[in-house]
């Protein structure tokens, strides 16, 4: 079965479309909160949410993110970007239910076996590697 779920990008706070991924560029959507309830409400049960300043290294768009991991009703939140260590990891999945690892295991390969490992006690799959919630 073929399972559609919706993608809120977000940029200083706000939901996102960019056009092969640079700034500026794209379409603005507005608030990601009230997206993610439109997205609810159109009857999608899961979302992915990617943190685009995290990525980059200039912000952190967690506090909506995790607002709407606990507000909106998803039953499934996988979220991405900029998750470097264990520290977010841990609080991104007090709230959501997946975080997506990406560049990380790439970039830093023994740092992230270590703490990927260690922390969820489950194997490394490269290039991508989800944790979720219930691993801990």
């Amino acid at each position: 079965m073929l399972e559609v779920m919706p993608s809120i990008d977000i940029s200083e706070g706000i939901a996102v479309k960019r056009v092969k991924g640079q700034r500026g560029t794209g379409l603005i959507l507005g608030d990601p909160f009230k997206l993610a309830q439109e997205a609810y409400g159109d009857g999608y049960d899961k979302v992915h949410i990617v943190d685009l300043d995290a990525a980059e290294g200039v912000g952190s768009n967690e506090d909506v993110i995790r607002r709407i991991c606990r507000e909106v009703g998803f039953s499934h939140v996988q979220v991405g970007g900029g998750i470097r260590g264990i520290e977010k990891a841990r609080r991104l999945l007090r709230d959501c239910d997946y975080i997506v690892v990406s560049t990380l295991p790439v970039t830093d390969r023994v740092s992230s076996r270590s703490w990927l490992g260690r922390s969820v006690g489950m194997g490394f799959s490269y290039p991508l590697t989800m944790m979720s919630r219930a691993m801990y």
